[in-house]
């Protein structure tokens, strides 16, 4: 089946649901076309706006990893989620 990895940034300005449909036509796209079973996304856990996206569209929260990426050269407290 192979992995996929991808990875989005949100734009403050941009409240007009374009995220939640990009998102969605890419998991369906993922899940219908390409077969996979699962999706898994990080983000920091300070970034409300992508893991609340994250949760519209389907997204569950399954761990909360402290010092486990690195972002802007330092470390960073993430979020893993799964679909």
């Amino acid at each position: 089946m192979g992995k996929v990895a991808s990875g989005f940034t949100l734009a403050p300005e941009t409240k007009k649901g374009i995220g939640s449909k990009s998102l969605s036509a890419f998991m369906e796209h993922l899940f219908n076309t390409m077969n996979k079973y699962r999706i898994i996304a990080t983000t920091e856990c300070d970034n409300h706006a992508a893991y609340k996206l994250l949760e519209r569209v389907g997204f569950r929260r399954e761990a909360h990893f402290v010092n486990n990426i690195f972002l802007k050269g330092n470390r960073a407290v993430s979020i893993n989620m799964r679909c």
